[in-house]
């Protein structure tokens, strides 16, 4: 193929896996950002936790079908969920 490479996986299955990531970051950068960038929590938790649920399960399937990306964004969430439950409690 003289230098060509070749995807063994959909590119559609990686911007799966990247726009799952966004809203994890969101929230890490609100909790962990300076007050400066942004000023309060966004809606109430457990619209976050929907959002969190959903890009874990979009992220889970990105995995799944083959992107490595996906793996570290699946991490990601399960410690972000994790993170957010022991503060609800």
């Amino acid at each position: 193929m003289n230098g060509r490479l070749i995807r063994k996986t959909p590119l559609w299955i990686g911007i799966v896996g990247f726009v799952s990531s966004l809203p994890t970051l969101y929230c890490w950068l609100i909790w962990f950002g300076p007050a400066s960038w942004i000023d309060r929590y966004p809606g109430n938790p457990s619209g976050i936790m929907t959002a969190l649920l959903c890009c874990f399960v979009a992220s889970a399937f990105a995995a799944f079908r083959g992107s490595r990306f996906a793996y570290a964004v699946v991490a990601m969430n399960i410690g972000t969920l994790f993170f957010i439950g022991l503060r609800l409690h």
